[in-house]
Formats: structure tokens, sequence, C-alpha cells
């Protein structure tokens, strides 16, 4: 399913609604992992979104293969900036407007202790069920199944990062995320919705 989601060609699903089935599936098999479990199944779905390698044939010379520096998820992070390409107006108007949680936890309220906080991290930061926020009169069409679809790989992002033990995992996968083009999807491609 992730190959015809990701195919280059566009052959998959092109609705944004059976798009979001297919993330809402990794985003749930992550979810309902164990506490014991949550770091493997987060490096599973890493390795499912993680882009495909060329065959044997198309790999370039040792000599530049030296020098490559991997961007590993490239194709995952085109797949949400071309959601912002085919239908960025839906940030454009004036009603768009994201509420501010109340019940965020205060900033002296996090602990300093390294292990536990190191273990209390995805109960913290794993994404909630949140309420529907009203966006009429944008219910129902494309513009509402592409936030949706957007905000579910936001969350699936944010779940496997909170799924991962270590802080110096965490730093890893984002710096991956980073050469990977995310750092300018989230600043620049989500943000405005235009390049």
């Amino acid at each position: 399913m992730l190959g015809m989601l990701f195919d280059e060609q566009r052959k998959g699903p092109s609705e944004f609604a059976t798009r979001n089935i297919v993330t809402a599936l990794l985003f749930i098999h992550l979810k309902a992992a164990p506490p014991l479990a949550s770091e493997a199944r987060a490096k599973e779905i890493l390795a499912y979104l993680r882009d495909p390698s060329k065959p044997e044939a198309a790999q370039p010379p040792g000599f530049i293969a030296s020098i490559y520096h991997p961007r590993p998820y490239r194709v995952w992070c085109k797949e949400i900036v071309d959601v912002t390409k085919e239908v960025f107006w839906i940030f454009l108007h004036h009603l768009n407007v994201i509420p501010f949680p109340d019940d965020l936890p205060h900033p002296s309220s996090t602990t300093t202790g390294n292990e536990h906080e190191e273990k209390d991290y995805r109960a913290r930061h794993f994404p909630k069920e949140r309420p529907p926020i009203p966006a009429s009169p944008y219910i129902g069409g494309v513009e509402w199944d592409a936030t949706n679809y957007l905000a579910l790989h936001l969350d699936l992002l944010n779940g496997i990062i909170a799924s991962l033990p270590s802080r110096h995992e965490r730093n890893a996968l984002g710096q991956e995320l980073r050469d990977s083009g995310f750092e300018k999807c989230m600043g620049g491609s989500l943000s405005t919705c235009k390049e």
C-alpha cells in the first residue's frame, strides 16, 4: 500500500480519504504497541517510510557513494509537500485559525531527572486524541480531507519520535528528517503552503 502511496508515477490512490486510511493504519499500528514494544514498532514503521533502495545497477560508483550524504525520508517528505502544492488554498482564508489548547503542561512541571524523563517521554509527547474543531464551512470537501491527511502525517511523525527511548535516538532521527527536507517542509511548505 505504501508503494502505491509513494509511487513516483502517481498510480496509487489520488483522493485524500483513501491516502488517509493508509497513513492511519501506520499510526494505529504504532499507537497499539505495548510500552515495551513501542521502540521496535516505531523503527519498523520508519523502515516502511524509508526511501526504497536503488537496484545494484543504478548505484553510483564507490568514490561518489563515499561522499554522498544520506537523505532517507525524501519520498515521505515529498508526499507531504505535494499535498500543499495540490491544494495550497486550504490555508489561505481568514477563518483558518488554530485554537491554542488550554491543557498544555507548564514548563516548571517537567521532570529534571534524565532517566525518569527518558522513561516518561512517550507518555507525555505521544499524540493524544483531540476533539474535532469546527471549521465550517470547510467540512467535507477536498480541503477538509487534505488537512486531515496532513495532520495525520504530523501525528505519525510525532508518535514515532515520542516512541524512541533516548534523546540521542530522537536527535539522530531529527537529523535524518532535516536532511530529507522536513525542516523546509515544516518551516516553508506547511507554514505558507506555497513555494
